[in-house]
């Protein structure tokens, strides 16, 4: 599997990606400049919702999690899976996904951190495990209420085949347990989300 550290060479495909290696750069220059020190996370694939249902996913674009969440409340969901002849074991992309409410105790605990040591640091927030693509449709068609109907298309231009945050310095630099990592939670915390919205 293909793990990402926060050494691996940076070179973003996308707008996204350019303006996030940007923004780090910013960021890098300004606190040094004013000697402040900072913590740069690197989100990995962000899904489900607080469970205050407060804090979720708004926009779909390309956010598989989103975009299965609003299909399966549909009366006749289609669920589009871009590519099946990649070289994993199902023939579907891998990711590494975080759910939001993890992701949220991370910060908490990097900033109490880094106030604490006056460090500053660049940390990959995931689980360090990759979830296929299809893994995550069986997931979702457990809570479909009619049937799914599944369209393959083409592979996306720029997806890559795999990528798993290696998340071995962060955990070296907090103590931290996920607490929402087992597929059926973030599936179910995604369609609750969805319904609220």
């Amino acid at each position: 599997m293909y793990k990402v550290s926060e050494n691996s060479i940076l070179k973003p495909k996308s707008v996204y990606g350019k303006t996030k290696l940007q923004a780090e750069k910013v960021i890098k220059k300004e606190c040094k400049f004013h000697k402040i020190n900072y913590g740069i996370l690197r989100f990995f694939n962000v899904v489900g919702a607080s469970s205050s249902g407060k804090i979720g996913l708004i926009n779909k674009g390309g956010h598989l999690f989103k975009n299965f969440s609003s299909e399966i409340l549909k009366k006749k969901p289609k669920f589009k899976i871009y590519g099946r002849n990649y070289n994993t074991p199902d023939k579907t992309t891998i990711r590494d996904y975080i759910h939001v409410s993890d992701l949220s105790e991370i910060h908490i605990k990097v900033l109490k951190k880094i106030s604490k040591t006056n460090k500053s640091t660049i940390l990959n927030c995931g689980y360090g495990k990759g979830i296929s693509v299809l893994r995550v449709l069986k997931e979702f068609k457990k809570h479909a209420k009619s049937n799914i109907k599944i369209i393959f298309l083409g592979r996306r231009k720029g997806d890559m085949e795999k990528i798993i945050a290696n998340n071995k310095k962060l955990l070296k630099f907090i103590k931290w347990k996920p607490k929402y990592e087992k597929l059926k939670i973030l599936v179910k915390s995604s369609i609750v989300w969805e319904k609220k919205i």
